[in-house]
C-alpha cells in the first residue's frame, strides 16, 4: 500500500474526525509544520514523501513517514501539539515517546496509536493545565500576601 493509501486507511480508522494530507514536495510552510512534527529542524529531502493526520476533535498532528528494513515495510509516526507552541509536549517524562513505529496494516496501527500516542497527549495536556493552574495559584498567593503586608498598616 503507497503512502496516501495508507495514510487515508489510517485515518479512517482511528477514534473521532481525522484527515489525511500527502505531501509529495513539500513547500516552505508546510516543512514548518514537519518540523514541529519531526521534534526538531528537517531538510527537504528527509521528507521528501509525508503525510500529516489532523482532527479538529485534538490539537495533535500525526505525522507518516515510511520507513524500508530489512525484516519488511513500516511506517513511523511522530507527533506533536498543534496548539500552545507545542508548549504541553514539554511535560513529556523519560520513557514517554512521541514517536512511534507502526506496522503496515493501517487496523493494527491505528489501535496502537489510540492506546499509546492518543492517551500520552491526553496525559500531557493534563500535565500541562496542572502546571498553569500552579503558576496561577502562586500569582494568587503572593497577590494575597502583599496585600496582608500593605493592609495591616491600614
Amino acid at each position: 500500500m503507497d503512502l496516501p493509501s495508507y495514510a487515508t486507511a489510517l485515518a479512517a480508522r482511528l477514534p473521532g474526525a481525522w484527515t489525511a494530507e500527502h505531501h509529495q514536495h513539500l513547500d516552505a510552510d508546510m516543512a514548518d509544520i514537519l518540523s514541529m512534527l519531526a521534534l526538531g529542524p528537517i531538510r527537504f529531502a528527509d521528507f521528501r514523501n509525508a503525510s500529516v493526520l489532523t482532527s479538529p476533535d485534538r490539537p495533535i498532528g500525526l505525522l507518516v513517514v515510511e520507513e524500508q528494513h530489512n525484516t519488511g515495510h513500516s511506517y513511523t509516526i511522530r507527533s506533536t501539539a498543534m496548539t500552545d507552541g507545542n508548549s504541553y509536549t514539554q511535560h513529556a517524562v523519560d520513557g514517554e515517546q512521541l514517536e512511534l513505529s507502526v506496522p503496515a496494516d493501517p487496523a493494527t496501527a491505528a489501535a496502537d496509536i489510540e492506546h499509546t500516542l492518543l492517551p500520552l497527549h491526553d496525559r500531557l495536556q493534563a500535565r500541562h493545565r496542572l502546571a498553569l493552574l500552579e503558576e496561577a495559584l502562586r500569582g494568587a498567593q503572593q497577590a494575597l500576601d502583599h496585600w496582608d503586608s500593605i493592609s495591616d498598616g491600614l
